[in-house]
């Protein structure tokens, strides 16, 4: 009967030990979501330093916040890019515009790039994650490159249409708007390691074509 009394006994203290042990977890994770919930909003915040963000990311990789806190980063380029896009105007030379468009967009993509590569990839490795996270979130970033040059030669054409000419002048005044952009991704994302000329010569062929067909048809 005793040595049933001290099992009995035994057995009571191993459950309670394990009701704490199973309470202390249920309070860590409660605090685990609470914390990210408050670093996701923080690394929200569009006026955050660089060195602000990179705190963040780290403890949101830590916290295996892989994805999200990659797809935020990307939105806040997404918008840093369109404040300075909205700040360049065209004020009658339509080939400066194209310059001055194409070096800044294909600049900040480059600069958004290897601000990825700092981020992720370092805190990819420190963390000891795998190669596989790693080729995933860059296939999104590549993504998010495509859309914003979609979007950068959607404003570039609109400007250049509205002040386009069927002529010849009109034509040599879009192929160099076109020279200076080649030159930036070459000059820019060239360096990165990144070949976009492909992505670009994609959207512009139908319009050469009828800049084309226009100008011999004025002539």
């Amino acid at each position: 009967e005793s040595s049933d009394s001290d099992s009995d006994s035994d057995n009571g203290v191993i459950n309670e030990d394990n009701h704490q042990r199973n309470d202390i977890m249920v309070s860590i994770k409660t605090l685990e979501k609470e914390l990210i919930a408050v670093l996701l909003h923080d690394l929200r915040n569009y006026s955050l330093k660089k060195y602000e963000r990179r705190q963040l990311v780290g403890y949101l990789l830590r916290l295996k916040q892989h994805d999200l806190t990659l797809a935020i980063f990307l939105s806040q380029q997404t918008k840093d890019i369109a404040a300075k896009t909205r700040k360049v105007k065209l004020q009658g030379d339509s080939t400066l515009y194209a310059k001055e468009l194409s070096n800044l967009v294909c600049k900040s993509i480059a600069d958004v790039i290897n601000e990825y590569q700092r981020l992720f990839n370092s805190n990819t490795r420190d963390n000891n994650n795998n190669n596989n996270n790693t080729s995933q979130s860059l296939s999104v970033v590549i993504t998010w490159m495509v859309k914003e040059l979609k979007k950068f030669y959607a404003l570039l054409r609109k400007q250049l249409f509205k002040v386009f000419v069927p002529s010849s002048d009109g034509f040599i005044t879009f192929s160099s708007s076109l020279k200076y952009l080649f030159h930036a991704i070459r000059t820019y994302l060239g360096k990165s390691g990144l070949n976009v000329t492909f992505f670009i010569i994609n959207y512009i062929k139908e319009d050469l074509v009828l800049l084309i067909n226009d100008c011999f048809t004025d002539m």
